[in-house]
């Protein structure tokens, strides 16, 4: 069986039902580059045997489902992948787990930040930052070298805006989401990536998002397609240094994105 066969999830009327119950809360205009078809080049790609990680801007609670059913929507090689993304520990939904396992998607829960500052505001015992990580990692670079998609956002969890990722990865590079997956993937010896970067925005907004980090159900968005980049392009980029990978290409990259007219 090739890694594409295992990849292909086997009931996609499921997430077409799913979408069509969801469109009328997830709505989204979707622009995409003029110079770059990003969604095509991943596509490609994917049928020829990648895995991928579609990386998209979070500041709201709205944003995982709604980039899902954008990218779903859009591309019925994505509607066929299993799919794989992180979520915080604190935010998980009674039944999500449930929901998610019968579309086809793998929800992995990670502590973060805002878990652990949750839990103290709450007079609740303290969870272990970073507890799930290393399952989720292993989980995803399985998904994806099968020729899965990981879904992700460099923040890592809902943010202002990118700045404060970008002086974190500096900081810390390249303990950021993307560089801990490229760092396990390659450990695995999993090089065949491609990654996709997509942008969200409040429609006619371009910055100060976060008085709107809830679910902002009337709300309309934006949803800003940019270029696919091989793992050997993303490498290349950061001068073949895994340190500046967050830093030197996924930060650039997203600003660019971010910029599509």
């Amino acid at each position: 069986m090739s890694k594409v066969e295992t990849a292909i999830y086997p009931t996609p009327l499921r997430r077409e039902v799913a979408r069509f119950i969801l469109s009328p809360f997830l709505r989204s205009d979707i622009i995409k580059d003029h110079k770059f078809d990003g969604l095509a080049d991943f596509e490609k790609m994917l049928l020829e045997g990648s895995g991928g990680v579609v990386v998209f801007k979070h500041f709201s609670l709205k944003d995982p489902p709604l980039i899902l059913k954008e990218i779903v929507s859009l591309s019925k090689v994505v509607r066929r992948r299993n799919i794989i993304a992180p979520t915080s520990s604190h935010q998980v939904l009674p039944g999500e787990m449930a929901v998610t396992s019968l579309l086809g998607i793998r929800i992995d829960k990670i502590v973060t930040e805002n878990t652990v500052h949750r839990a103290v505001l709450k007079k609740k015992p303290e969870p272990k930052l970073g507890e799930g990580n290393t399952q989720f990692l292993r989980d995803a670079v399985k998904i994806v070298s099968e020729g899965g998609i990981l879904f992700i956002a460099p923040e890592g969890e809902r943010k202002p805006s990118l700045d404060p990722y970008y002086e974190r990865a500096k900081a810390q590079a390249p303990r950021r989401p993307l560089g801990f997956f490229i760092t396990a993937a390659r450990r695995s010896h999993v090089e065949n990536i491609v990654f996709l970067f997509v942008d969200l925005r409040l429609a006619g907004r371009e910055e100060n998002y976060w008085g709107k980090k809830g679910f902002n159900l009337l709300n309309r968005y934006e949803t800003r397609i940019g270029r696919a980049l091989t793992l050997d392009q993303v490498m290349e980029m950061a001068g073949g240094k895994l340190s500046n990978v967050d830093s030197d290409v996924i930060l650039p990259e997203m600003r660019r994105t971010a910029a599509i007219q």
